[in-house]
């Protein structure tokens, strides 16, 4: 079974074994009542009700649990999901896990490097391409990005000038 880290719990709130997290997805909906998880891998968990904070945080309390020292020990834990358990993503969009390791080409076939990384920004995600022993980075945007074949374990990219410094 492969598990896929969905949210970082990064601390306890009160005293009834509520936890709060940080989500490693981009939709915060995932976290709903009757939803299974798993912390750290191995314990499962069924969120009993949800508090949204922000985009990125929550308030979770399980029907495992209903005292802070049960759920003391999470703190710092993943919170899990079975991989069969994604949401289907539109045609443009991928799992950063996904991505690393796959191999990149540019505009003519060439090999550019694989993905080792996908960066965060305000603006639009990076890739963190290794290449020749150091990093490139590419937007993650239609400009720049041609093609990615998940089975294949391919990606095509238009490279400008500047981008490679040979």
């Amino acid at each position: 079974m492969e598990f896929i880290e969905v949210a970082k719990i990064i601390n306890v709130h009160g005293i009834k074994g509520t936890v709060k997290i940080y989500s490693l997805t981009s939709d915060i909906n995932r976290f709903n009542a009757n939803c299974k998880f798993y912390i750290d891998k191995n314990s499962e968990v069924t969120i009993k009700s949800v508090q949204k904070l922000t985009s990125e945080l929550a308030l979770l309390t399980f029907n495992e649990y209903d005292n802070i020292n049960q759920v003391l020990e999470f703190k710092n834990k993943g919170l899990f999901i079975e991989e069969s358990d994604l949401l289907e993503l539109p045609d443009d969009e991928f799992y950063i896990y996904k991505l690393i390791g796959i191999n990149v080409f540019d505009q003519n076939g060439k090999f550019i490097g694989q993905i080792k990384d996908v960066l965060t920004t305000l603006a639009n995600d990076v890739y963190d391409i290794e290449y020749k022993g150091k990093s490139i980075y590419i937007p993650a945007v239609k400009e720049f990005v041609k093609e990615v074949d998940l089975d294949k374990s391919i990606m095509k990219v238009n490279i400008i000038d500047g981008i490679l410094n040979d």
